[in-house]
C-alpha cells in the first residue's frame, strides 16, 4: 500500500500542468462532481489568473470532493 502511494506521487510529480488538470477532472468525474469541479476551477482561474492551472484544478477538486467527504 505504501509503495503504491509513493509511486502515484512520483507519477503526479512528472505530469505536465495540462495532464494534472485532466487528472483532477477525471477524479472529479469519477466522484460524480465534474460539472461542479469545472465551475469552481473556472472561477478560481478568473480570480487568480497568475496561479498555474494545475494548482487551481487541485484546489477545486479538494473543495468539491473534500467537502463531500466531511459531510459523510
Amino acid at each position: 500500500m505504501f509503495s503504491i502511494s509513493i509511486n502515484l506521487c512520483s507519477i503526479i510529480l512528472e505530469m505536465t500542468n495540462e495532464q494534472l488538470v485532466e487528472y483532477y477532472g477525471y477524479k472529479a468525474a469519477d466522484a460524480g462532481k465534474f460539472l461542479e469541479w469545472q465551475t469552481i476551477s473556472s472561477s478560481l482561474r478568473e480570480e487568480m489568473p497568475k496561479v498555474d492551472r494545475a494548482t487551481l484544478a487541485e484546489r477545486a477538486y479538494k473543495m468539491v470532493v473534500g467537502s463531500e467527504r466531511h459531510q459523510n
